[in-house]
Order: C-alpha cells, then sequence, then structure tokens
C-alpha cells in the first residue's frame, strides 16, 4: 500500500520485549509503507570485517558489488532502547561503521521509540549532530506530511537511485 492507503490513527506495535520486535512490529512495516518489499533488504548480511571479525548489519538496502556486497545505498541498525545518550551513541557509532563499510550515502538507526535517519554530507562523513530525519514512530505512522517526507528521503524509489560512492 502506498503511504496514504497504509495510513493509520490507531497504531498497536504490540508488546515490544525485544530488538526483533522493533523489526518486526515497526521497522519492517514502516518499509512497506514506504513501497519495500522484503526482497528489497538483506537481514542480518555478514560483512568481511578486518582479517577475523565479521560484521553484521541489521538492514541493508540492495546490497551489491564484487565482494561481500560491499556496496549499500542505505543502511538500518535496530535497537530495543537507545533512550540514554550513551545507548543512542553506541547505535550511531556501530551503524556509522557499516555505513562506511558498505560506502553508504544513507543510515539510520532506530528503536522502539523513533527512527533517526543520517545522510553523508558533501565532506563524506556522516555527522551524528545532524540528523536528515529524527521523529517517534507515532507521528510516522499517523501523521500524512512526517511519512511523505520521509518517504523522500529514505523512499525505496529515492534509494533505489543512490549511486554508491
Amino acid at each position: 500500500p502506498s503511504i496514504e492507503e497504509g495510513f493509520y490513527y490507531d497504531v498497536d506495535f504490540g508488546d515490544i520485549k525485544i530488538e526483533k520486535d522493533v523489526e518486526e512490529n515497526i521497522l519492517i512495516p514502516m518499509l512497506q509503507r514506504l513501497g519495500y518489499n522484503d526482497s528489497d533488504w538483506s537481514r542480518q548480511l555478514s560483512q568481511q570485517s578486518g582479517r577475523d571479525g565479521a560484521a553484521i548489519p541489521d538492514f541493508v538496502f540492495f546490497p551489491h558489488g564484487e565482494k561481500h556486497f560491499a556496496n549499500a545505498p542505505l543502511v538500518i541498525e535496530a535497537k530495543l532502547d537507545m533512550r540514554s545518550v550513551r545507548e543512542q551513541k553506541k547505535a550511531y557509532k556501530q551503524c556509522q561503521s557499516y555505513a562506511k563499510m558498505m560506502s553508504a550515502k544513507l543510515m539510520a538507526i532506530c528503536d522502539k521509540e523513533r527512527l533517526i535517519v543520517y545522510q553523508r554530507s558533501k565532506d563524506n562523513l556522516f555527522h551524528e549532530d545532524s540528523p536528515c530525519f529524527e521523529e517517534h514512530w507515532m507521528k510516522i505512522f499517523t501523521d500524512l506530511e512526517t511519512a511523505a517526507r520521509l518517504k523522500q528521503i529514505i523512499g525505496k524509489e529515492v534509494v533505489k537511485s543512490i549511486k554508491n560512492l
């Protein structure tokens, strides 16, 4: 359904107890409203990190590339709760490392309360203090203007058209 068709006035995300609940009950329904299908992203895509390590971002959109699908325009990392500044910083740094590794132009972190999207700036960096979108899920799901703004930033057609670095 389009954003208008998928528009809710009364939203119940169910019982959110673990990170997977955030992904299944909130993030994926929002992605579907933005035009995505399950085949547009990879979940828990294991990436080679250094010699022995593996990095495993939660959601990688349109991954491609010769080695380990090393490119993707958008990476999203989900957490259960980022209420504390410490937890939010930790999530940001984790997602930023995945976004750099995959040459992503967009990255987002989310928890049970909200979604925060960052865009690479002209200096080729993400800036933690200047997200391009930050909103509570309830507003994203119930306010058409907010949903439309989000679609302009990370909607399927927008993300699909991004050329990697």
